[in-house]
């Protein structure tokens, strides 16, 4: 079957030939005897020398004739398919249903698949393979209470596409895994997937969130691949480049204090364990004194030259009053203070 215009100038909208679909000898009449659906090529432009650039549009009919209020599919001459709901109602839109055939379908049927390839692409070996695809698929045996299905994304880097994320029925996104979920809904991460945040800048997302094997890890410098903080499986947090309180900050050896006064106060005893055996009392960096372990002997020691270690008490109300010192003056020699 040969369709031919004998247009000799085509331009656009021109219609080369059609097919139509019709009832005319309905005895109902009115809009049962309109042509209820067709199949038309159409002109997507001049014709020329050099183009005859033509489009296969199909039209179906609700209530008016095929191709006003209906529905229509434009397959163009790039390789495109155009889908339209061309009623002006509120909500109207088109749809693309899938459907199997199966009648008894069961867990991992696959229950239709949209795949993306390059079959031409010279290269061949892998170029030619689906490089990527989305699969419904059924997460167990379908039954008269029951549809649990999976949408799954698989892309290729140099192989056939394979599953890289997965939405389940219960909406759990896994990414690299199917999501395991006891209750409740998330995202679920692979081994070495991270969530990335920032504007990726340096080549990488400037904060990195996820699990690096064994811990949870937070990356956050400024996009680099290395780990700043870490969660172990007990709940033990390790924060390389120091953790910061409010104006406390905690880092390696130190714990530092912006302004104001610290204070320690626990429930029970407090516990020094210095396994070097000193402990020094420093004014601004300057050592003052220090309490050490000399072969089992408790040492006291003034750090200063020349400088007394005191002992003050409070004598009746009056703080700070001068029991008795060791004069450094006098190799330590003990004297009183000025309690009457």
């Amino acid at each position: 079957l040969n369709l031919q215009t004998s247009d000799t100038t085509v331009t656009a909208d021109s219609v080369l030939g059609a097919i139509n679909f019709q009832a005319p000898d309905e005895a109902s009449g009115t809009d049962s005897i309109l042509i209820g659906s067709k199949i038309e090529a159409i002109a997507e432009g001049t014709f020329s020398a050099s183009s005859n650039a033509t489009s296969l549009v199909f039209s179906t009919a609700s209530s008016a004739a095929a191709g006003t209020v209906s529905g229509k599919m434009t397959f163009t001459s790039g390789g495109n398919l155009i889908i339209k709901d061309t009623d002006t109602a509120d909500g109207s839109s088109p749809t693309v249903t899938l459907q199997s055939g199966d009648t008894d379908i069961a867990a991992n049927d696959i229950l239709g698949t949209i795949n993306f390839q390059a079959p031409d692409e010279g290269t061949g070996t892998d170029a030619i393979l689906v490089a990527a695809g989305i699969e419904a698929v059924s997460e167990g045996d379908f039954s008269s209470s029951s549809n649990a299905t999976s949408l799954i994304l698989k892309t290729g880097a140099s192989e056939t596409a394979t599953e890289k994320v997965r939405i389940t029925s219960g909406g759990n996104v896994g990414v690299g895994i199917t999501p395991t979920f006891s209750s409740g809904n998330g995202v679920h991460l692979a081994d070495s997937f991270f969530l990335g945040f920032g504007d990726g800048s340096n080549g990488r997302p400037d904060f990195q969130i996820g699990f690096g094997g064994t811990n949870l890890d937070f990356r956050c410098g400024n996009g680099a691949d290395t780990t700043d903080i870490s969660i172990n499986p007990s709940g033990v947090l390790t924060a390389d480049s120091g953790i910061k309180v409010d104006n406390i900050t905690i880092d390696g050896t130190e714990i530092d204090l912006s302004s104001g006064d610290l204070t320690i106060d626990v429930e029970g005893e407090i516990v020094f364990d210095a396994n070097g055996g000193n402990f020094f009392f420093n004014d601004n960096g300057t050592e003052i004194g220090r309490i050490k372990n000399d072969s089992s002997d408790f040492v006291i020691r003034s750090a200063v030259s020349d400088k007394d270690i005191k002992f003050e008490v409070n004598d009746g109300g009056s703080t700070g009053t001068l029991a008795l010192f060791l004069d450094a003056h006098e190799a330590g020699t003990f004297r009183n203070g000025s309690i009457g």
